[in-house]
């Protein structure tokens, strides 16, 4: 009996209390009502008031609003080459070469969009590096396309990027090593997603590196592959490694200029099947101490050596013959027995440390690098690293830099490369490799 009541009790405070709760729910609701009603009526008098009532409108200046121009100028006051060694085919042998002095302006010019919540755009051009000033070269002030693309973002974790675009944003690797020189136009996808403290990001893409009128799909020159990346942002010690595979297919050897009016010798293989990799590290409490590490094989089997407009024979023959309108044949008279062989140099590294000088200056950054890649390790024509004037692959030397940070917009910087090749090209004398050193000066301005 005793319990029988306590549970009439308690089941008579519940409703009691429910009660309450619902009658302090309605004055509540009556009084952020009138707050909300009073809100309201301010908010319609001062759209009145500056004549924003059309939700068109609106939209237009948020389409404005997130429309922003910006744009990247790298005026490279000199450029030095010196102590330059080449090997000259006229008297089949090996000379220095006088040293070489020319400054040149840059620019890269930006236009980013946000369309909608779902769609973002971007539009840029920059100049051709045949704006140089001194010397003996070209002088023209040339604009080319860089980038037009369109991305969309399906959610929080995966999008799709459509157009020309920079390929280095997908297979990671310290500047120019493997992209440098070329936009690529074609499809990527992205995913992204956090697995505790880690982001995880995966790219797929797939470019068109030639086009051929009326020809089969297979004889497109194609660029395809993936890659993954896992990293640490918000430690004190960030880092991140990433790996990828690309494969290249019926790759072109030439490139016409229509700016610079000739060919270029890209001296691509047809076929690269390239596994990447990159590992970094920095110590935010070490004055930004940070160690890069990019490692690069070429899985693809060359029964011999791949078309070359560089190696050569014993006679100075090389094993492809270009006519005037830039289509390469097969050279008959073409020695193989007696040239280079350079099939299995397919392996490629790229070290670097580089740390602040707080104890000079806040805004002080040096760095330090090495870089040995063989001929096939990388996509030569797209990898113009710059280290020599002459090469981009089959190439080992140490690299220096020095960088001062003026203001958030200008910076000032030194880079000094002193480099050789591998292997030498020649059947002649095939110990006989080129070499040279070259360092710039630039100033760096962002808008």
């Amino acid at each position: 009996m005793k319990y029988y009541q306590l549970l009439i009790c308690l089941f008579v405070n519940i409703c009691y209390a429910q009660n309450i709760d619902s009658i302090q729910s309605q004055i509540d609701s009556i009084q952020y009502d009138s707050e909300i009603d009073f809100l309201k009526s301010r908010l319609e008098n001062l759209e009145k008031k500056f004549g924003v009532t059309d939700s068109v409108q609106k939209k237009e200046f948020g389409l404005l609003q997130q429309t922003r121009i910006n744009m990247f100028v790298l005026m490279r006051m000199g450029e030095l080459d010196w102590d330059q060694k080449v090997f000259n085919q006229q008297t089949q042998k090996g000379e220095r070469i006088h040293p070489r002095f020319w400054s040149r302006p840059m620019f890269y010019v930006f236009l980013n969009s946000q369309l909608s919540e779902d769609f973002d755009f971007r539009f840029s051009f920059q100049n051709y590096p045949f704006s140089i000033f001194g010397g003996d070269t070209d002088f023209r002030l040339a604009l080319v396309l860089a980038e037009i693309w369109l991305r969309y973002k399906i959610d929080d974790h995966y999008s799709l990027k459509f157009g020309r675009q920079d390929v280095s944003n997908i297979w990671d690797n310290q500047i120019g090593t493997q992209f440098d020189f070329w936009q690529h136009d074609g499809l990527s996808f992205k995913t992204n997603h956090d697995i505790g403290k880690l982001d995880l990001t995966t790219q797929s893409a797939f470019f068109l590196e030639r086009y051929v009128n009326n020809a089969p799909f297979k004889e497109q020159g194609k660029l395809y592959g993936m890659s993954a990346k896992l990293e640490n942002k918000t430690s004190r010690t960030p880092w991140h490694i990433s790996t990828g595979l690309m494969r290249a297919e019926s790759l072109p050897n030439t490139y016409y200029s229509s700016i610079g009016q000739f060919f270029y010798d890209g001296d691509l293989a047809k076929e690269y099947t390239i596994f990447l990799s990159q590992l970094s590290v920095r110590f935010k409490n070490f004055a930004n101490l940070a160690f890069t590490f990019d490692f690069f094989h070429n899985f693809n089997n060359y029964k011999n050596n791949p078309q070359s407009s560089l190696i050569r024979d014993v006679k100075g023959e090389t094993n492809i013959i270009r006519d005037a309108d830039g289509n390469y044949s097969e050279n008959k008279s073409f020695d193989a027995s007696t040239a280079p062989n350079f099939r299995n140099q397919k392996s490629g590294f790229y070290g670097s440390v580089s740390s602040d000088l707080p104890f000079i200056s806040k805004d002080l950054r040096v760095s330090a690098g090495y870089l040995y890649m063989q001929k096939y390790a990388a996509l030569d024509f797209f990898a113009q690293y710059d280290l020599a004037r002459w090469a981009s692959t089959n190439v080992k030397g140490p690299e220096f830099m020095i960088k001062y940070k003026l203001n958030d917009r200008i910076s000032f910087r030194n880079r000094t490369f002193f480099i050789k090749e591998i292997k030498g090209l020649n059947g002649v004398d095939p110990g006989f490799v080129r070499e040279g050193n070259r360092t710039r000066f630039d100033i760096i301005i962002n808008f």
